[in-house]
């Protein structure tokens, strides 16, 4: 009989676990679109990141050729960064930098400039404002949909319509002429494409190294030791 129970309630026991499992930070990684993974693991004062899943650059201050299954970020003070907050904001960087290679994959051209937004008004089937930021604020801007625009929703091609107000995107401008301290979408009239993310890609630490590291209150070990040599 106990052989019979254990059969039935097993079941259950593992349906428990895997909802567990899946409400978790970790858990973004088996459902997302780009096939990108992030763990982090802390050991005494030391955050180890697996980003071999990733595609991109490396955080910055990681040397380039340093083993993505082993990223290190030394912890400074606390209090510090989680380890569920970091491989949040990782996985963040990670789906910004696979809309990047998508791209950069299916139309060969490496002429574009990607700016993270979040839908604030669809004006019809051929405009749409977003709110994005720059130079410290949250700042508007309307853009024109040609007819050869392509609209995506994390990784597959739809259209305006499938797109809502509060939705996070990626959009994919023709890389302007930029000058130092000038809102880099000022001259920008039009949209190349819309690509709808799973996160806010405006997160992603790239869009504030300096003070996320400050923040955070953790420095790449590379950089730690060289420092304190």
């Amino acid at each position: 009989m106990k052989s019979l129970t254990l059969l039935r309630t097993a079941p259950g026991a593992l349906l428990a676990i895997a909802i567990v499992a899946t409400t978790s930070v970790g858990a973004y990684a088996l459902t997302n679109w780009f096939n990108g993974e992030v763990t982090v693991k802390q050991a005494n004062s030391v955050l180890s990141v697996d980003l071999s899943a990733c595609k991109g650059n490396l955080p910055p201050g990681i040397e380039q050729q340093t083993d993505r299954h082993n990223v290190q970020f030394k912890i400074l003070s606390n209090p510090h960064v989680s380890a569920d907050q970091l491989q949040h904001k990782l996985l963040v960087e990670c789906e910004y930098n696979a809309v990047v290679d998508f791209y950069r994959t299916t139309a060969g051209d490496k002429n574009y400039a990607f700016h993270p937004s979040t839908v604030k008004a669809i004006n019809g089937p051929a405009s749409i404002t977003l709110d994005y930021f720059w130079g410290g604020k949250l700042n508007e801007k309307t853009v024109t949909l040609p007819q050869n625009a392509n609209i995506y929703d994390q990784g597959k091609k739809t259209n305006v319509d499938s797109l809502k107000v509060g939705d996070h995107v990626v959009l994919v401008v023709s890389t302007p002429s930029l000058m130092e301290n000038v809102d880099p979408l000022a001259s920008v009239s039009e949209a190349q494409s819309i690509f709808k993310t799973q996160y806010d890609t405006q997160e992603a630490p790239s869009a504030t190294k300096k003070a996320f590291y400050e923040e955070s209150n953790i420095m790449p070990l590379g950089m730690y030791d060289q420092l304190n040599k």
